[in-house]
């Protein structure tokens, strides 16, 4: 995936990722379908079946639903019948799925440290700096030591920064 050249007539196009991820819900469902890879079946099967779908993900089928009614009004989705599609808003933004998916990690982020410690950001920073779960991200102090979870950190660093650098 490659971010507009000049060629492009519209070079802020990969902008239309940021409305399927705007609001915390819509946002995390969004995230599970890619993680549960109900994005990479759809796009693997344009027009699947409800039932196909529930076959494959062995999901509970309420728990699955919702999924699925999240993301129809995200616009990520839509139903024709009992057969699902993307939208072609998602199908246009799925070009840009490297950045979509480092913006959901990096709210992932981001989010528990803003619901579990605002009030601590605001009233005081310094303690908010010394915990906040963020800085872990960005910790270069792990290059010095070799370890799986330093390179699953650091991989994961590269993605966000990377995907972001990009655009």
């Amino acid at each position: 995936m490659t971010p507009p050249d000049s060629g492009m007539q519209n070079h802020t196009e990969y902008l239309c990722v940021d409305s399927f991820i705007r609001r915390v819900v819509e946002a995390r469902a969004l995230g599970t379908a890619f993680e549960l890879g109900l994005i990479d079946f759809l796009a693997e099967n344009p027009a699947a079946l409800f039932n196909d779908v529930r076959k494959r993900f062995k999901a509970d089928e309420r728990g699955l639903q919702f999924l699925l009614d999240l993301l129809k009004v995200n616009r990520v989705i839509r139903e024709n019948g009992e057969r699902l599609d993307f939208s072609p808003q998602f199908k246009k933004a799925l070009k840009y799925r490297d950045l979509m998916e480092a913006k959901l990690d990096f709210a992932n982020q981001v989010t528990a440290d803003f619901t579990d410690l605002f009030t601590a950001l605001i009233s005081n920073p310094e303690w908010f700096f010394r915990n906040a779960r963020i800085f872990d991200l960005f910790s270069y102090n792990r290059c010095f030591e070799p370890s799986p979870e330093n390179y699953k950190q650091t991989r994961r660093w590269m993605r966000i920064t990377t995907a972001l650098t990009r655009y």
